[in-house]
């Protein structure tokens, strides 16, 4: 008995189906120059609306408005429109903030806020990055979860109050989807065997 081979080709989107893979620490992709953030007090429902533009494509981050914090309540930064860089609240190595260990904490109330008004999450937050000691350390957010984006707006040697945004963390896309979706087409082969 003699048999042929057919080509099957799927396309990998099918293979994203049959199973997601999540993120399972909030690393994110975040524009490496300066994007602008146009600043406005009070916010709807915190402390600042924060509008983004000039973000560019490709990022876990998109032009438009977010939930805005402060981080400071000892330094200011005025209303209107800043040159930021945005950093993640979980890699702050190297930079004017440092490592703070209770970002994990801010995270975590970002997620649990309840029916906290803005003032209070916005004076928690202050208690936990100016001393205070967070219960929460420990805390990653997953995928659907909100985790903060520090904007840092210190231009000129001049030091602005660090604030930051609510990021929702998105699910890991699979290497093979995002070539997919960007970088080319791969395909899942299947080789299937028929009767001549």
């Amino acid at each position: 008995m003699r048999f042929r081979f057919s080509l099957v080709v799927i396309p990998v989107l099918m293979v994203f189906a049959l199973g997601s893979v999540y993120a399972s620490d909030p690393a994110v992709s975040l524009p490496s120059g300066t994007v602008n953030a146009f600043y406005d007090h009070p916010g709807t429902s915190s402390y600042w609306d924060i509008t983004l533009s000039g973000v560019g494509s490709g990022h876990d981050v998109s032009d438009g408005t977010y939930p805005g914090w402060c981080a400071d309540e000892l330094i200011s930064i005025s209303e209107g429109s800043h040159g930021v860089k945005l950093l993640s609240s979980y890699n702050l190595g190297g930079t004017r903030f440092g490592v703070d260990p209770d970002w994990p904490s801010v995270n975590w109330l970002l997620n649990n806020k309840g029916s906290m008004t803005k003032s209070e999450v916005q004076d928690e937050i202050w208690d936990l990055l100016n001393g205070g000691t967070g219960s929460h350390n420990g805390f990653v957010p997953v995928a659907g979860q909100i985790y903060a984006v520090v904007l840092d707006a210190d231009t000129d040697c001049i030091q602005q109050q660090g604030t930051f945004i609510e990021v929702t963390v998105l699910p890991a896309i699979p290497l093979a989807l995002g070539a997919a979706l960007g970088l080319g087409m791969p395909m899942v082969f299947v080789l299937r065997r028929m009767r001549a």
